[in-house]
This record gives structure tokens, C-alpha cells and sequence, in this order.
């Protein structure tokens, strides 16, 4: 496992904050719940201009206990805060000028495990 040329933590101040989606061709990712719980959701991305709908979507709950869960290439991720208090950790492969020319973003709600989960804000 490399961990990492970049990382950084979100904290949500609104219980139930999505953000999603980001993905990146080149870029892995690695994530670590620090604090709280957390829905942790993956799609792997058929093509970055015109993405399927129909993607299967694997969604993890996650929690301090649970370790870290690896992102490969090709793939887009977004995250929702279960619990008031939270914290979360996002580990890159990539230098913040490497990420920026392998960025792709996606509306929040373009797969949306979220809905089951009463979501209060998008982001």
C-alpha cells in the first residue's frame, strides 16, 4: 500500500452531507474513517464523458474500526456522514498538480445510493 503524496480530512458539519462524485483515471485512493460513521460509495466509471447510469454501485459503511478501503484507477467515489460527529481521511497516489490534470467530476446525485439514507445537503 503507498500512502500517499497528498491527503486531506473532511469534517461535515451537517449530519447527512454528500459529496460525491470524484474520479480519477490515474489517480488511487485510499480512505479512513476517523471518526463517526460513514456511507463510502464506489462506481467504477465506463467512460469519463458520458458515464452509464446503470453502473453497479458498492457502498460500504464505514467506521474507525473498519481500516482503510482502497479506490483504484477508474473509479469515482463519494462519501456521506452518518453521524454528527465525523471525521474522515482521504490518502492520494497522486501530488496535488498530478490530481488536478486527472480530475473528473460528477453531479451528487448522477448514482445515488443517498437517497435511501435521507440525505440534508449536497455538496
Amino acid at each position: 500500500m503507498v500512502l500517499s503524496s497528498m491527503e486531506y480530512k473532511v469534517e461535515n458539519s451537517q449530519l447527512k452531507t454528500v459529496r460525491a462524485w470524484h474520479g480519477h483515471k490515474v489517480e488511487e485512493k485510499w480512505v479512513n474513517v476517523e471518526q463517526g460513521e460513514f456511507l463510502v460509495c464506489v462506481v467504477k466509471v465506463d467512460d469519463f464523458n458520458s458515464p452509464s447510469k446503470n453502473s453497479e454501485i458498492q457502498t460500504y459503511k464505514m467506521s474507525p474500526k473498519d481500516g482503510f478501503l482502497y479506490i483504484p484507477p477508474n473509479f469515482a467515489n463519494g462519501a456521506m456522514n452518518l453521524t454528527e460527529d465525523n471525521a474522515i481521511r482521504y490518502y492520494s497516489s497522486s501530488t496535488l498538480e498530478e490530481s488536478l490534470n486527472d480530475d473528473f467530476r460528477f453531479e451528487s446525485d448522477y448514482w445515488d445510493p443517498w437517497s435511501q439514507h435521507s440525505p440534508n445537503f449536497y455538496e
